[in-house]
């Protein structure tokens, strides 16, 4: 008997309660207090309870849920961003712990984890936590790398484990696709908000539907377009596949109407690793390509303001008239995030401290005429955030996996999860340079994107065991051999 499995008969359920009791109750409990700012001690031991419970025996789509749908709803205009600030992170805490303790107490079952994510997300996680004793702000760049942790344990040791095979993979695939996209529609037939801009002599509504910014909108949208692509790929009932099929025009379409350019580029670039993934069997898919091209040329027929979300160009960044439309100029807040980073160009400032620091450099912006703060590139602010290192050990964990869908066999690199999966994480990577969300756990995209990039080491260990144990592949059809 090894010192694990002694370890094991030692302990009881009972020893579970008290873990979690110990390492959940007082987070969750605190998230309840501060939400509703009532009496500390009485919604501790409530909030307590109930972590308690729900921590052991809640259904693990459940706690995906209510992470997805809490950081959609701290990004909206629904409730005040004060009231879910860290309620929003209690359901991967969650997951995290039953996680941990899963691992713990499991027996009789090997245990299954996504090793490239696991170790590259770790050591990222541990240089972030280091750095709060350097950071400009430590407490937030605590909180900021503990967030990750929960992400990292949970989506690199925990759902290996829970979605064991593609049948519960899928459902939890679409489970979330489904709850990110009618909260998207939901948004656009209810939400209250729309942008007016002007563009020269042009007025511009700009969608948003419940979000703050018209920005998050068209992201969220871009990041469910691929996976809601991979859903549409295997359904089978011809009416449902209809149904699919209009939305993924509709979330193009959507895109489109937030105006969001960087999400535009996005997408295309997601299209053009699906080309190289596939080569010429992908032109059985130039049908769905032709009539987005005709629904998006309608539009701008019938609305030419539109066009904007084509133009990259970068006009005059001066003041403006309230409501009128600001095309920032990119490239020089990147080049500013650049000067501020070489101030500590190895570590950084600490993670998540960029926040205060490009808070305190509006008023030299404003002096150049430039009206907007950040970086607006997640890979400069994480230069800010924690130096060349930083950035190194950040992209090495997309790197590490991408690496191992271009070196798997064809059969894997084909397979629908993993290359739709892989074009969402391209994607995001590739909106990431206009927009600095990537490493912001706790944003309406960021969960959603790692949790689709997760789910391609799982799909890809998912298919190598299915060869491992019988001649033939089995599983989920291939983009190329799925019916168009």
């Amino acid at each position: 008997m090894t010192r694990l499995d002694s370890f094991r008969n030692r302990f009881s359920l009972q020893t579970l309660i008290i873990v979690s009791a110990l390492l959940v109750a007082p987070a969750f409990g605190i998230a309840i207090a501060a939400a509703l700012r009532g009496q500390v001690i009485f919604l501790i031991a409530i909030g307590g309870l109930v972590g308690i419970f729900v921590t052991l025996y809640a259904p693990i789509e459940a706690l995906l849920l209510a992470s997805v749908l809490g950081a959609l709803l701290a990004d909206t205009r629904l409730v005040d961003g004060g009231i879910v600030y860290y309620a929003r992170f209690v359901p991967m805490g969650m997951l995290t712990v039953r996680t941990i303790l899963d691992v713990v107490f499991r027996t009789g079952q090997g245990q299954n984890f996504s090793r490239t994510l696991l170790l590259s997300g770790l050591v990222f996680v541990a240089f972030a936590m280091f750095s709060a004793v350097y950071s400009l702000t430590p407490a937030l760049s605590f909180q900021r790398a503990l967030s990750m942790l929960f992400v990292i344990v949970s989506f690199g040791l925990g759902l290996p484990q829970y979605l064991s095979s593609y049948e519960k993979t899928s459902r939890a695939l679409k489970m979330v696709i489904g709850l990110i996209a009618i909260f998207i529609l939901f948004g656009v037939v209810f939400g209250s908000g729309t942008e007016v801009s002007l563009y020269g002599e042009e007025s511009l509504v700009r969608l948003r539907g419940f979000f703050g910014n018209s920005n998050t909108q068209g992201l969220v949208a871009m990041l469910i377009f691929y996976p809601m692509l991979w859903w549409w790929n295997l359904e089978q009932r011809k009416g449902r596949k209809i149904f699919l099929a209009g939305l993924v025009f509709l979330l193009a379409l959507l895109v489109l109407l937030s105006g969001s350019r960087a999400s535009l580029v996005g997408l295309l670039a997601g299209g053009a690793l699906l080309g190289l993934l596939y080569g010429r069997t992908a032109t059985r898919y130039l049908p769905i390509l032709l009539g987005g091209l005709v629904i998006v040329g309608g539009l701008l027929l019938v609305a030419p303001e539109y066009r904007r979300t084509f133009d990259f160009t970068n006009p005059d960044t001066g003041p403006v008239a309230v409501g009128q439309l600001r095309t920032v100029d990119r490239p020089y807040l990147l080049q500013r995030a650049i000067e501020i980073g070489m101030n500590s160009p190895i570590w950084g400032i600490g993670f998540g401290a960029s926040d205060q620091v490009f808070v305190d450099d509006r008023e030299y912006l404003v002096t150049q005429g430039v009206y907007i703060s950040g970086a607006h590139n997640s890979y400069a602010r994480m230069f800010v955030d924690l130096g060349v290192l930083g950035v190194l050990m950040g992209v090495a964990i997309f790197g590490l996996v991408l690496r191992r869908v271009w070196i798997a066999p064809v059969r894997v690199r084909r397979d629908v999860t993993v290359a739709l999966m892989t074009a969402t994480t391209v994607t995001g990577m590739t909106n990431a340079f206009f927009e600095d969300w990537i490493f912001g756990f706790g944003n309406a995209s960021t969960f959603p994107l790692w949790f689709f990039f997760a789910l391609i080491l799982i799909r890809i260990a998912q298919l190598q065991n299915e060869r491992a144990e019988i001649s033939e592949p089995l599983g989920a059809p291939t983009l190329a051999e799925a019916t168009p």
